[in-house]
Order: structure tokens, then sequence, then C-alpha cells
């Protein structure tokens, strides 16, 4: 039985091994800012592709032209070099790799990337056409093919400097938000639209002088109130003043 399973992957090496179809690519620099006619006519060293493991285990991209080497296809294979120009090719859950033509290009354009890169040894300005094309990954030269990607320039990223990017919420390909793209991450967000300008303060209208209460009439003046004394009540009298005898002493 082992005899007739050896025998099964040398005649089948290039079947898809376990966590590898985890590993997509998720952004595509097809058609930088300028064109290829960009710096001297070098402008493919400035395209790049992004991979992505959005498993949970890590995988380890194998490199050379070997069985179990890993290979980039758009019709025609194409295989990883060895060492990485940065980083690992060992992805852990949620790393990112940059597939890059030039890495010395792609650092002098990303200068504060610090991710996992790799150089591939084919010209990327040859396989990004600027137009359309169909990408996908394998393992071997027949191995079945994962992660496939068909683009054209009516989607975006055609000589404006942004790339295409890969939604892993909405599974849907966009232009990215940002200039340059976002290699190593997810892309960012487009920028909110600003808010509103806020609603100009109303003015109060201004108080006008109350005007002054009627004259009191006829009719409207208050009744007055009812006499206290009694109608048949005598009037009073005054008291005599008592009479004081006055003396008068003349001296003489």
């Amino acid at each position: 039985m082992k005899k007739v399973l050896f025998i099964f992957l040398l005649l089948f090496p290039a079947a898809v091994y376990a966590g590898a179809t985890d590993v997509r690519i998720t952004e595509i620099m097809y058609d930088p800012a300028g064109g290829d006619g960009v710096s001297g006519g070098n402008g493919h060293e400035h395209e790049w592709m992004e991979l992505w493991n959005g498993g949970n285990d890590s995988v380890t991209i194998v490199s050379g032209s070997g069985a179990s080497g890993w290979r980039f296809s758009d019709g025609s294979n194409h295989t990883f070099t060895s060492p990485p120009a940065l980083g690992s090719l060992a992805l852990a859950p949620g790393d990112f790799l940059i597939i890059s033509a030039k890495t010395e290009t792609f650092l002098a354009d990303y200068s504060s990337f610090s991710g996992n890169l790799v150089k591939v040894s084919f010209s990327l300005g040859n396989t990004l056409d600027d137009s359309s094309e169909t990408l996908f990954l394998r393992i071997g030269t027949s191995g079945t093919p994962w992660s496939e990607v068909s683009y054209t320039r009516s989607q975006g990223g055609n000589n404006n400097g942004k790339t295409l990017e890969w939604n892993r919420e909405t599974l849907a390909w966009s232009e990215s938000a940002n200039v340059g793209g976002s290699p190593g991450n997810f892309g960012a967000p487009a920028a909110a639209p600003p808010p509103p300008p806020p609603a100009p303060a109303e003015t109060p209208a201004p108080e006008l002088d109350a005007p002054p209460p009627p004259e009191p009439t006829a009719e409207t003046a208050p009744p007055s109130p009812p006499s206290t004394t009694p109608a048949d009540a005598p009037l009073p009298t005054a008291e005599p003043v008592p009479e004081t005898a006055i003396n008068i002493n003349n001296e003489g």
C-alpha cells in the first residue's frame, strides 16, 4: 500500500496541498502612473501583486521549479525565487506577501514597507497586461489552479497610480481608494465625505414694545367698592370743649 501511494505521488505531484488554497491574490498594481513608459521605459518594474493567507494555519510557499514549487500563472507558469528579499515565504494566518519583478524598485516606491517581499523569475511587465489579464496560482506545472482573477482596465487602476483590490467582505474587486494602493494591508476605506455645514443659527425677531393698556371707560372701569358706612347711621357730633378759668393778677 505504501508503495502504491509513493508511486501515486510521483505521478501526480501537482495536487493542491492542504492549506495552500487559503493563500489568494488580493491586490494588483498592473498599470502604474505613466504606464510602462515611465522610468525610461521600465514602468513594469513598478508593478507588483499581493498574496494573503486567509486560513487558520501557516502556509509555506515553495520556491523553485520542482514538482512542489508554487507557480504564478497567466497561462504560462512562473516560479518564485528564494530567499525572499524581505521577510519570509512562511506565511502565518493573516500574513501578506508582495510579489515584485524588481524588489529594489518596490522598496524605493514604498520605503516604509517592512513585510514579506519576494522577487519573481519573470517580468511582471510581460505578465500584468495593461488592458486585461487572467491570473491564478498553482503547484507544479499542471496543478489545479486556484485564486483565479480576471481583470480589465475598466475596473480602475489604469495608469493613475492606483491598484485593484479584493474586498474580503464583499468578495469583489475595485480600484483602491489611495494612490499606490495598500501593499501588506487590506485597503483603507475611502475617505468619508465631509459632514454638511451646520445650519445657520436663526436670528430671533426683535421684540416689539408692548402697546400701552387702553384707558378705562365706563364700560370697562371696575365698579366702585361698596361704602362701609351704614346709610342710617347718625353723623358724629363735636363734643363741647370745657371752659378753663383764667385768673389775671395785676401787680401794681
